[in-house]
């Protein structure tokens, strides 16, 4: 998952499908700016588009659709930190003027602009909390601020605070069952003692019904296990209460199964490293006394703390180090 993180990974997989993307934009946006948007045409652009400074963050994501009958983009930020980012409204500003470079320059002669629209998707332990306006980061007293304020740069994110927002507002404000799902998995799933409710699985089967339901159900569930903890006796009692549709009861157990597997075969993995590298350091302190004498209580306990490269190197530079310390540098 995107740089090891399962958050960014499953936002960028869900959002993959535009439909999606545009049901949770549409509830994002101002009603008068959604309703003139042309959500059949919307599209992702090419992250070469945008440029180094966007893909270097890879959760974040650039749609393009029509709004009001012209060229129109939607970047959406997705933040999923502990702690708001101080600095948001500035780099939205950094890529909104990236995304009009990279647009001028695919039209040369161009006197306008096309609007550009920058959309954070926080979900959180806490709400967000950070700035939401370029303005309020400026270090200006307000008595200042006023005057200059038509003469400053500024942009206002439209925040989509998930933390903030209660299930059945989710609920209410998406049309797409996938989308639906998404949300509230986000919202939830590391958050919530026991995200896969009854609530939950019921959306779980209404997704089942769409074309592309069972892939996106499976990487619900994928990072709903990676996330949070669960307990499989637990949900097989859940299942028994609710019994859902049998093709979504064997995705959940399915699911389950897979990821106790999964975390077993790691447990067995790791105990086999670790019992590798104490037959290793046990042989290498036998061969520092051999070579040394008996060693302080530090040196042994830096040799058994060391992983297996480590001690590999020490095994090589012992045969001509002149002295301990160049043995283990």
């Amino acid at each position: 998952m995107s740089r090891a993180n399962p958050h960014d990974a499953y936002f960028k997989a869900t959002f993959a499908d535009l439909r999606v993307a545009a049901d949770a934009l549409r509830r994002s946006l101002p009603a008068a700016v959604a309703r003139r948007i042309d959500w059949a045409r919307l599209e992702r652009v090419p992250a070469e588009f945008v440029g180094e400074d966007l893909t270097d963050r890879r959760a974040d994501l650039v749609f393009r659709a029509p709004l009001a009958g012209q060229d129109a983009f939607i970047f959406v930020l997705y933040e999923h930190q502990s702690s708001s980012d101080p600095l948001m409204p500035f780099r939205a500003l950094v890529y909104i003027v990236r995304i009009w470079e990279s647009w001028l320059r695919e039209h040369p002669g161009a006197r306008r602009l096309p609007a550009v629209i920058p959309v954070v998707l926080h979900h959180g332990e806490r709400p967000w909390a950070g700035p939401v306006s370029l303005h309020e980061m400026l270090d200006l007293p307000p008595e200042l601020l006023e005057p200059l304020a038509r003469h400053l740069p500024d942009v206002e994110l439209v925040l989509d605070d998930l933390s903030r927002a209660t299930d059945e507002e989710i609920e209410g404000s998406t049309a797409f069952a996938l989308a639906t799902v998404a949300l509230l998995t986000l919202k939830n799933g590391a958050y919530v003692p026991d995200p896969l409710n009854a609530r939950l699985m019921g959306h779980l089967a209404a997704a089942m019904q769409h074309e592309v339901g069972r892939k996106s159900v499976e990487r619900a569930l994928r990072y709903l296990y990676t996330v949070g903890e669960f307990d499989p006796d637990r949900v097989r009692a859940r299942l028994a209460e609710s019994s859902p549709d049998p093709r979504l009861q064997e995705l959940i157990m399915t699911a389950a199964d897979r990821l106790i597997e999964k975390g077993i075969e790691k447990g067995i993995e790791k105990g086999i490293a670790q019992g590798e590298a104490r037959g290793r350091a046990a042989l290498l302190l036998r061969q520092l006394a051999l070579k040394f004498g008996d060693l302080p209580d530090d040196v042994r306990a830096r040799v058994e703390r060391a992983d297996i490269p480590t001690l590999e190197r020490w095994a090589d530079q012992i045969l001509t180090a002149p002295d301990l310390d160049r043995a283990l540098a």
